[in-house]
Protein backbone atom coordinates (compact mmCIF):
# COMPACT_ATOMS: atom_id res chain seq x y z
CA UNK A 1 0.00 0.00 0.00
CA UNK A 2 1.53 3.35 -0.99
CA UNK A 3 0.80 6.83 0.42
CA UNK A 4 -1.70 7.63 -2.34
CA UNK A 5 -4.03 4.87 -1.12
CA UNK A 6 -3.89 5.73 2.56
CA UNK A 7 -7.00 7.30 4.15
CA UNK A 8 -5.72 10.84 4.69
CA UNK A 9 -9.00 12.49 3.63
CA UNK A 10 -10.41 14.58 6.47
CA UNK A 11 -7.19 14.59 8.52
CA UNK A 12 -5.91 18.04 9.50
CA UNK A 13 -2.19 18.23 10.34
CA UNK A 14 -0.08 20.79 12.13
CA UNK A 15 3.72 20.44 12.23
CA UNK A 16 5.66 22.61 14.67
CA UNK A 17 9.45 22.94 14.46
CA UNK A 18 11.66 23.93 17.36
CA UNK A 19 14.66 26.20 16.95
CA UNK A 20 17.15 23.34 16.92
CA UNK A 21 16.32 22.29 13.37
CA UNK A 22 13.69 20.77 11.16
CA UNK A 23 14.57 17.10 11.25
CA UNK A 24 11.67 14.81 11.99
CA UNK A 25 12.90 14.16 15.51
CA UNK A 26 12.93 17.88 16.39
CA UNK A 27 9.36 18.58 15.34
CA UNK A 28 5.97 18.11 16.94
CA UNK A 29 3.28 16.66 14.70
CA UNK A 30 -0.42 17.07 15.49
CA UNK A 31 -3.32 15.47 13.62
CA UNK A 32 -7.08 15.63 14.08
CA UNK A 33 -9.78 13.61 12.35
CA UNK A 34 -13.57 14.08 12.52
CA UNK A 35 -15.13 10.64 12.75
CA UNK A 36 -18.83 11.02 11.94
CA UNK A 37 -18.22 10.60 8.19
CA UNK A 38 -15.82 7.64 8.38
CA UNK A 39 -16.87 4.86 6.02
CA UNK A 40 -17.26 1.17 6.78
CA UNK A 41 -14.21 0.48 4.57
CA UNK A 42 -12.07 3.00 6.47
CA UNK A 43 -13.08 1.52 9.80
CA UNK A 44 -12.27 -2.00 8.65
CA UNK A 45 -8.82 -0.83 7.61
CA UNK A 46 -8.31 1.02 10.90
CA UNK A 47 -9.31 -2.04 12.95
CA UNK A 48 -6.79 -4.18 11.10
CA UNK A 49 -3.95 -2.03 12.49
CA UNK A 50 -4.89 -2.45 16.15
CA UNK A 51 -3.44 -5.05 18.49
CA UNK A 52 -5.59 -7.79 19.96
CA UNK A 53 -5.52 -5.99 23.30
CA UNK A 54 -6.72 -2.74 21.74
CA UNK A 55 -9.48 -4.56 19.87
CA UNK A 56 -10.71 -6.03 23.15
CA UNK A 57 -10.63 -2.60 24.78
CA UNK A 58 -12.61 -1.11 21.92
CA UNK A 59 -15.36 -3.69 22.33
CA UNK A 60 -15.84 -2.70 25.95
CA UNK A 61 -17.45 0.59 24.94
CA UNK A 62 -21.24 0.41 25.13
CA UNK A 63 -21.96 2.82 22.28
CA UNK A 64 -20.95 2.24 18.66
CA UNK A 65 -19.79 5.86 18.30
CA UNK A 66 -17.38 5.47 21.20
CA UNK A 67 -16.01 2.20 19.79
CA UNK A 68 -15.53 3.94 16.45
CA UNK A 69 -13.65 6.84 18.02
CA UNK A 70 -11.37 4.59 20.08
CA UNK A 71 -10.42 2.64 16.97
CA UNK A 72 -9.97 5.80 14.88
CA UNK A 73 -7.72 7.44 17.48
CA UNK A 74 -5.38 4.46 17.68
CA UNK A 75 -5.31 4.12 13.90
CA UNK A 76 -4.62 7.84 13.43
CA UNK A 77 -1.66 7.49 15.77
CA UNK A 78 -0.22 4.70 13.63
CA UNK A 79 -0.63 6.80 10.50
CA UNK A 80 1.13 9.70 12.11
CA UNK A 81 3.97 7.61 13.51
CA UNK A 82 4.54 6.27 10.00
CA UNK A 83 4.56 9.78 8.57
CA UNK A 84 6.69 11.36 11.30
CA UNK A 85 9.06 8.45 11.97
CA UNK A 86 9.31 6.60 8.68
CA UNK A 87 12.02 4.27 10.05
CA UNK A 88 9.57 2.66 12.50
CA UNK A 89 7.75 -0.53 11.49
CA UNK A 90 4.07 -0.26 10.58
CA UNK A 91 1.72 -0.72 12.30
CA UNK A 92 3.48 0.34 15.49
CA UNK A 93 3.29 -1.97 18.51
CA UNK A 94 2.07 0.08 21.44
CA UNK A 95 1.61 -0.68 25.12
CA UNK A 96 1.69 1.01 28.53
CA UNK A 97 4.69 1.27 30.86
CA UNK A 98 2.62 -0.30 33.61
CA UNK A 99 -0.76 -0.04 35.29
CA UNK A 100 -2.03 3.38 34.28
CA UNK A 101 1.28 4.25 32.64
CA UNK A 102 1.66 6.41 29.56
CA UNK A 103 1.63 4.31 26.36
CA UNK A 104 5.01 3.72 24.70
CA UNK A 105 6.37 1.85 21.72
CA UNK A 106 6.91 -1.76 22.72
CA UNK A 107 10.16 -3.69 22.41
CA UNK A 108 10.96 -4.71 18.88
CA UNK A 109 11.30 -1.18 17.50
CA UNK A 110 14.75 0.14 16.78
CA UNK A 111 16.65 2.30 19.28
CA UNK A 112 15.28 5.54 17.84
CA UNK A 113 11.81 4.46 18.93
CA UNK A 114 12.76 4.77 22.59
CA UNK A 115 12.79 8.57 22.31
CA UNK A 116 9.42 8.83 20.57
CA UNK A 117 6.64 10.30 22.68
CA UNK A 118 2.99 10.42 21.66
CA UNK A 119 -0.50 10.90 22.98
CA UNK A 120 -4.06 10.54 21.71
CA UNK A 121 -7.47 11.90 22.61
CA UNK A 122 -10.93 10.89 21.48
CA UNK A 123 -14.32 12.39 22.15
CA UNK A 124 -17.51 11.55 20.34
CA UNK A 125 -17.07 12.81 16.78
CA UNK A 126 -13.38 13.79 16.92
CA UNK A 127 -10.00 12.14 17.50
CA UNK A 128 -6.58 13.75 17.84
CA UNK A 129 -2.97 12.67 18.28
CA UNK A 130 0.44 14.25 18.77
CA UNK A 131 3.92 12.77 18.23
CA UNK A 132 7.40 14.10 18.99
CA UNK A 133 10.98 12.95 19.18
CA UNK A 134 12.44 15.34 21.76
CA UNK A 135 9.43 16.52 23.75
CA UNK A 136 6.98 15.02 26.20
CA UNK A 137 3.58 15.68 24.65
CA UNK A 138 -0.09 15.56 25.53
CA UNK A 139 -3.31 16.37 23.71
CA UNK A 140 -6.98 16.75 24.56
CA UNK A 141 -10.12 17.50 22.54
CA UNK A 142 -13.69 18.24 23.58
CA UNK A 143 -16.87 19.36 21.82
CA UNK A 144 -17.23 23.09 22.42
CA UNK A 145 -21.00 22.63 22.68
CA UNK A 146 -20.57 20.42 25.74
CA UNK A 147 -22.42 21.72 28.81
CA UNK A 148 -20.28 21.77 31.95
CA UNK A 149 -21.37 22.12 35.56
CA UNK A 150 -19.82 25.41 36.68
CA UNK A 151 -19.34 23.95 40.16
CA UNK A 152 -16.58 21.70 38.83
CA UNK A 153 -14.28 24.72 38.58
CA UNK A 154 -13.75 24.81 42.34
CA UNK A 155 -12.67 21.17 42.22
CA UNK A 156 -10.46 21.27 39.11
CA UNK A 157 -8.92 24.73 38.94
CA UNK A 158 -6.52 26.89 40.93
CA UNK A 159 -7.54 30.21 42.47
CA UNK A 160 -5.94 32.07 39.55
CA UNK A 161 -7.85 30.00 37.01
CA UNK A 162 -11.14 30.44 38.87
CA UNK A 163 -10.61 34.21 38.88
CA UNK A 164 -9.94 34.07 35.13
CA UNK A 165 -13.20 32.19 34.57
CA UNK A 166 -15.18 34.92 36.29
CA UNK A 167 -13.79 37.61 33.96
CA UNK A 168 -14.66 35.91 30.64
CA UNK A 169 -17.77 37.83 29.61
CA UNK A 170 -17.20 37.08 25.91
CA UNK A 171 -17.32 33.29 26.46
CA UNK A 172 -20.09 31.10 27.78
CA UNK A 173 -19.24 29.56 31.17
CA UNK A 174 -18.93 26.10 29.58
CA UNK A 175 -16.68 27.39 26.78
CA UNK A 176 -14.39 29.18 29.24
CA UNK A 177 -14.23 26.02 31.37
CA UNK A 178 -13.29 23.87 28.38
CA UNK A 179 -10.53 26.27 27.31
CA UNK A 180 -8.93 25.74 30.72
CA UNK A 181 -9.76 22.06 31.05
CA UNK A 182 -8.27 20.96 27.73
CA UNK A 183 -5.02 22.80 28.50
CA UNK A 184 -4.72 21.24 31.95
CA UNK A 185 -5.57 17.79 30.60
CA UNK A 186 -2.92 18.16 27.88
CA UNK A 187 -0.31 19.09 30.51
CA UNK A 188 -1.10 16.09 32.73
CA UNK A 189 -1.01 13.77 29.73
CA UNK A 190 2.37 15.16 28.65
CA UNK A 191 3.68 14.49 32.16
CA UNK A 192 2.27 10.96 32.07
CA UNK A 193 0.52 11.43 35.41
CA UNK A 194 -3.02 11.81 34.13
CA UNK A 195 -5.38 13.10 36.79
CA UNK A 196 -3.24 11.61 39.58
CA UNK A 197 -1.61 15.04 39.88
CA UNK A 198 -3.36 17.69 41.99
CA UNK A 199 -4.81 20.01 39.34
CA UNK A 200 -4.76 22.95 41.74
CA UNK A 201 -0.97 22.90 42.13
CA UNK A 202 -0.36 24.60 38.78
CA UNK A 203 -2.12 27.21 36.67
CA UNK A 204 -2.59 27.60 32.93
CA UNK A 205 -4.39 30.32 31.03
CA UNK A 206 -5.56 30.59 27.39
CA UNK A 207 -5.26 33.48 24.90
CA UNK A 208 -2.39 32.70 24.42
CA UNK A 209 -2.15 29.32 26.16
CA UNK A 210 0.64 29.31 28.74
CA UNK A 211 1.65 28.18 32.22
CA UNK A 212 1.24 30.92 34.79
CA UNK A 213 2.05 29.13 38.04
CA UNK A 214 4.33 26.10 37.65
CA UNK A 215 4.83 23.38 40.25
CA UNK A 216 7.72 21.00 41.00
CA UNK A 217 6.02 18.33 38.87
CA UNK A 218 5.51 20.75 35.98
CA UNK A 219 9.00 22.24 36.00
CA UNK A 220 10.06 25.58 34.56
CA UNK A 221 7.41 27.25 32.42
CA UNK A 222 9.99 28.17 29.76
CA UNK A 223 10.27 24.47 28.81
CA UNK A 224 6.61 24.33 27.80
CA UNK A 225 4.87 25.25 24.57
CA UNK A 226 1.19 25.05 23.67
CA UNK A 227 -1.29 25.24 20.87
CA UNK A 228 -5.04 25.55 21.31
CA UNK A 229 -7.71 26.08 18.68
CA UNK A 230 -11.34 25.42 17.78
CA UNK A 231 -11.87 23.26 14.70
CA UNK A 232 -14.29 24.20 11.94
CA UNK A 233 -16.70 21.58 13.18
CA UNK A 234 -16.79 22.89 16.74
CA UNK A 235 -14.22 20.94 18.76
CA UNK A 236 -11.64 22.57 21.00
CA UNK A 237 -8.18 21.00 20.81
CA UNK A 238 -5.24 21.68 23.13
CA UNK A 239 -1.66 20.41 22.75
CA UNK A 240 1.07 20.71 25.40
CA UNK A 241 4.76 19.93 24.85
CA UNK A 242 7.64 19.96 27.33
CA UNK A 243 11.19 20.12 26.04
CA UNK A 244 13.44 17.39 27.38
CA UNK A 245 16.64 19.39 27.07
CA UNK A 246 15.66 22.02 29.62
CA UNK A 247 16.05 24.87 27.15
CA UNK A 248 13.43 27.57 26.49
CA UNK A 249 10.97 26.55 23.81
CA UNK A 250 10.15 28.53 20.66
CA UNK A 251 7.82 26.75 18.28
Amino acid sequence: MDDSTWPWAGIARLVLHSDNGEASGSSIDVSTLPTDALSVEQMELFRSWLSDHETVRAERFLHAEDRRDFVAAHALLRLQLRHHFSELPFPARIGADGQGGKPRLLAGHDSDGAAVDFNISHTRGMVACVTAGDHDVGIDCEPLARTVDAGLAEVCFSELECRWLKTQSSLTPSSAFLHLWTLKEAVTKALGTGLAIDLKTFSVLPFPPRIMEPSPEIGAHRRWSFRQWVSNDGFIVAMAARSRNGQPEHL
